[in-house]
C-alpha cells in the first residue's frame, strides 16, 4: 500500500540520518546496505523517476545521508560503495561518481 510505502521510506531516512550509530554499530549499517539492495531490487527500474518514488524525494535523501555518514567510517566504505553502484546501476543514480565518498565530498 502507499501508507505502507511511506512508513518504510520514513524508516529508512531515520536509520541513514543516525551517524552516531553508525560508528557504534557499522555491522548493522553494513546489513542496512545489503537490506536496502535487496528491497531495491524488487523496485522498478523507473522507481526513482516515477511518482511514488520521487514522493518528497525519501528515498534518495535518505541513500545520499548514509553516503554522507559512512564517509568516514572506514568499516562502512565497502558498504556505501556497493550501494552506490548498485544504485548507479539499477537506477542510473549519481552517473560518474566512484565512490560514495566522492559523491559527497563534490
Amino acid at each position: 500500500s502507499l501508507e505502507a510505502l511511506k512508513q518504510w521510506q520514513r524508516l529508512v531516512r531515520l536509520f541513514c540520518a543516525c551517524d552516531g550509530l553508525m560508528a557504534a554499530e557499522p555491522l548493522l549499517f553494513q546489513g542496512l546496505a545489503a537490506l536496502l539492495s535487496a528491497q531495491l531490487a524488487l523496485a522498478p527500474e523507473d522507481f526513482f523517476r516515477d511518482a511514488l518514488g520521487r514522493d518528497e524525494d525519501v528515498l534518495r535523501a535518505a541513500l545520499l545521508d548514509f553516503f554522507a555518514n559512512a564517509a568516514d567510517k572506514p568499516a562502512l566504505s565497502n558498504a556505501a560503495d556497493g550501494l552506490l553502484a548498485f544504485a548507479q546501476e539499477r537506477f542510473g543514480l549519481w552517473a560518474g561518481h566512484a565512490s560514495a565518498s566522492a559523491l559527497v565530498a563534490g
